[in-house]
């Protein structure tokens, strides 16, 4: 009987031992498939991190040349669509095509074997801010202040009473940073200014480029007649001191640090950019009245007391403290500020 038993048994055992071994096969297929799939996501994600590299570095290029040669994205739309890069890790080409007063295109294809992906970055003209504020951190004090216009930053801190001080506009969250720091132009170098009294005046008609424009009494005249340019590495309005900005046309103001508590008078005819080279600051403190857009994509922005501005301001981080009150104006400075900048990502499957 147990001889019998002990047969009976066998064919189960076999057939456990043929459903094991299928399970097994079946398992090892999915195993081997999902491994395919893992490498294949692998290579997709490898080529597009390529094609973006290659497509980040074009576009950069462009706008950094573009600087010293207007014509130079032009020379990039005319020119055929680059040869294959061959890097360790994989290959990419490049192609640019599109109008560069509306919009440049930048295609960059990224292979790793026979994987690819497509990445296309524009560039538009850049000749002001649709914001207010704008800046990758906003830190705002208490509720006192007045914005209104649109607000955009990559990261808050601070108090950040956003919805009690933005009166007109709306606030949203924007990672991308699409801003370049101008390089300021050549100029002839002048003497310093300082004015202390009350009496003390001096009159700037031309461009120049100053070390310091210290001016804690009397009055600067700056006459602009069609386009002024100057640079100067500190300028201080203290005190009694005033700038009288007077004329009909456009001033560039490039600046590594600016610290302003007196007076800054601009005629309505005068449009005035404030660019802040990087690392520099823009302090504004005290009640002066500000007019104009503040690019400062790589400094730091500081509105302290009852200052007014009247304008834009995009700077790497903006502070502000107390009851300031910034009015968004539209200025364009014609491309001043670069020529291009970033526009928007696509990823093209």
């Amino acid at each position: 009987m147990l001889r019998q038993e002990k047969g009976a048994a066998m064919p189960l055992v076999l057939m456990l031992m043929f459903v094991l071994t299928l399970l097994g096969t079946a398992l090892w297929h999915y195993s081997m498939v999902d491994a395919t799939q893992v490498a294949r996501d692998e290579r997709k994600m490898q080529a597009y991190y390529i094609a973006r590299s290659g497509a980040e570095n074009v576009a950069q290029h462009i706008i950094n040349e573009n600087k010293e040669d207007s014509t130079f994205v032009n020379k990039m739309i005319n020119a055929p669509a680059s040869d294959l890069v061959k890097l360790d890790y994989g290959d990419f080409e490049v192609d640019v095509y599109g109008n560069p007063n509306a919009e440049v295109i930048i295609e960059s294809t990224g292979w790793v074997g026979n994987i690819s992906q497509t990445v296309v970055v524009t560039l538009v003209p850049s000749g002001g801010s649709d914001y207010a504020l704008k800046a990758k951190n906003i830190s705002v004090s208490g509720k006192a202040a007045h914005v209104y216009g649109d607000v955009a930053y990559a990261e808050i801190g601070g108090d950040n009473f956003f919805e009690d001080i933005v009166k007109e506009g709306e606030i949203s969250y924007d990672p991308e940073w699409l801003y370049t720091s101008p390089t300021p132009p050549t100029l002839p170098l002048r003497e310093n200014i300082v004015l202390n009294s009350t009496n003390d005046h001096k009159v700037v008609n031309e461009n120049g480029e100053y070390n310091l424009i210290d001016i804690s009494g009397g009055n600067l005249d700056i006459i602009v007649e069609g386009t002024r340019r100057l640079y100067a590495h500190e300028i201080k309005v203290t005190g009694n001191g005033k700038i009288n900005v007077t004329g009909n046309g456009k001033l560039y103001l490039y600046l590594d640090n600016f610290t302003g508590g007196g007076t800054f008078a601009v005629n309505d005819e005068v449009d005035i950019f404030y660019y802040v080279t990087p690392g520099g600051v823009f302090d504004m403190s005290g009640t002066p009245n500000l007019f104009g857009a503040i690019h400062a994509p790589d400094a730091d922005v500081k509105i302290a007391g009852n200052v007014s501005v009247t304008g834009s301001v995009i700077a790497n981080k903006i502070t502000g403290q107390g009851s300031f009150t910034v009015v968004y104006q539209e200025l364009d400075d014609e491309g001043e500020s670069g020529g291009l900048a970033l526009g928007s990502w696509q990823w093209k499957e």
